[in-house]
């Protein structure tokens, strides 16, 4: 690509909405103790057969091809796998505004110059039924769609040292 990133002080950092279903697979285990609560409250016992069919009622049980796909962290060491980036990486969720905050982590981070490029992402997986819900819920549905957005950041001076295209310039009074 032409883009020079710097291998140790390259930092990846993803924005991301944490995933409601990734919730259901701790609760397909805890339903177990929440039976047995219900259970001692009225007297009786729990019927294994219904504990089963509870279980799965949340979310078949979770196989090793699926645990990757659990661990928000991976978005962010994905990336660093496969362009070979050593710099501090990690993904951060704060809903709506998981992008923004990436990018000022990012911009933060290279004033600082505690690295000297950035590769920031922002993911929005809306399209599930239970983000679906709760636009609805909330009076604000709409047509969903997934999307991902990913920028490379420099410090300008770097950027131009390097020979970079400089796309657009980020405003430091900008909130």
């Amino acid at each position: 690509s032409g883009l020079a990133l710097p291998r140790d002080r390259t930092s990846v950092v993803v924005g991301m909405g944490c995933d409601p279903e990734v919730a259901r697979y701790g609760a397909r285990w805890r339903v177990a103790g929440w039976a047995e609560e219900w259970a001692a409250a009225a007297g009786g016992s729990v019927d294994a057969a219904w504990l089963a069919e509870a279980r799965e009622a949340f979310r078949p049980v979770l196989e090793s091809a699926g645990v990757v796909g659990t661990m928000p962290n991976i978005v962010a060491n994905r990336l660093n796998g496969q362009l070979d980036l050593a710099g501090p990486s990690f993904s951060v969720s704060a809903e709506e505004a998981s992008g923004t905050t990436a990018l000022n982590l990012a911009a933060r981070a290279l004033a600082a110059r505690e690295i000297d490029a950035a590769i920031v992402g922002a993911v929005d997986l809306s399209h599930e039924a239970v983000h679906q819900t709760a636009l609805e819920e909330l009076g604000r549905a709409r047509p969903a769609g997934d999307a991902a957005v990913v920028l490379v950041l420099k410090r300008l001076a770097d950027a131009r040292a390097d020979g970079n295209d400089v796309l657009a310039i980020l405003d430091s009074d900008a909130t």
